[in-house]
């Protein structure tokens, strides 16, 4: 049975009887300790999914900073409850765009014996949709306030994902390797100062014949440079030794973009 993107966001929910929009809110104002008509008076002075939002949240990382890996690894410390209300409030089309690669897990990747991992989880809404089917999911992120909520997330609906937590923004996770039947990474190697080592970390944790989404810095993809994407990603990304490893070691999907089988 394949379900609807509303049934996945419903089982996906605390409260069945909220709105997709009420059950967010509740489980933010819970972890963070603020008041709903605080939260509501903040989103109609800035509102969470504005370009003045963004701007609000890139401040946070100053180049002066992110040139470092510890004041880069500071700065998403800072910027956590940020990165947080925009996610879960100023961005809820953001399981919709995750629709397709949803759909095609569960019309592709059996439930049994399967590992999924999401690389650089965030607020853990792809763990929590592939629970609500029955995946087995592993994730990781950096080590702070941000992944803490994550974790808060999982626990208040009693999931059992394998969360790794990174200490520093260049360090790769510990996957063992051909393990998993899927790897995602939506939204993150292009906040990641050498993307190609994540890449080839994850074509070896990859079972033959596995499936590798990423949202960016893939062949023919596009991203600018500034607030939290770095140049060295983007320029690392355009280089012929990195474009050369997807030719080499994936094959593309003709229908999902950024979908790849290991070859």
């Amino acid at each position: 049975m394949t379900y609807s993107l509303e049934k996945i966001k419903l089982l996906s929910q605390l409260d069945k009887n909220a709105s997709f929009y009420e059950d967010r809110r509740n489980e933010f104002t819970q972890f963070w300790g603020i008041t709903k008509e605080y939260l509501e008076e903040l989103g109609t002075i800035v509102p969470f999914n504005s370009d003045e939002f963004k701007k609000v949240l890139h401040s946070f990382f100053p180049s002066e900073l992110t040139k470092f890996n510890w004041g880069l690894f500071k700065c998403y410390e800072w910027a956590s409850e940020l990165y947080a209300v925009r996610h879960m409030l100023g961005r809820l089309n953001k399981i919709e765009m995750m629709y397709p690669i949803l759909d095609f897990i569960q019309k592709h990747i059996s439930i049994e014996n399967t590992r999924i991992y999401d690389y650089g989880c965030g607020i853990g809404d792809i763990c929590i949709a592939l629970n609500v089917l029955g995946y087995e999911t592993y994730a990781c992120d950096l080590k702070n306030k941000l992944l803490e909520f994550t974790k808060f997330r999982f626990e208040t609906r009693k999931m059992k994902t394998h969360i790794e937590e990174l200490t520093c923004n260049n360090v790769c996770p510990k996957m063992n390797n051909s393990y998993f039947d899927m790897i995602i990474c939506r939204e993150v190697l292009e906040h990641i100062r050498d993307p190609y080592s994540i890449l080839t970390i994850i074509h070896k944790a990859l079972k033959k014949n596995g499936y590798f989404f990423t949202s960016s810095l893939f062949p023919k993809s596009y991203r600018i440079v500034g607030g939290t994407h770095l140049k060295e990603a983007i320029r690392q990304s355009k280089t012929r030794r990195y474009l050369n490893f997807f030719h080499d070691n994936f094959c593309e999907d003709d229908k999902i973009k950024g979908l790849y089988k290991k070859k």
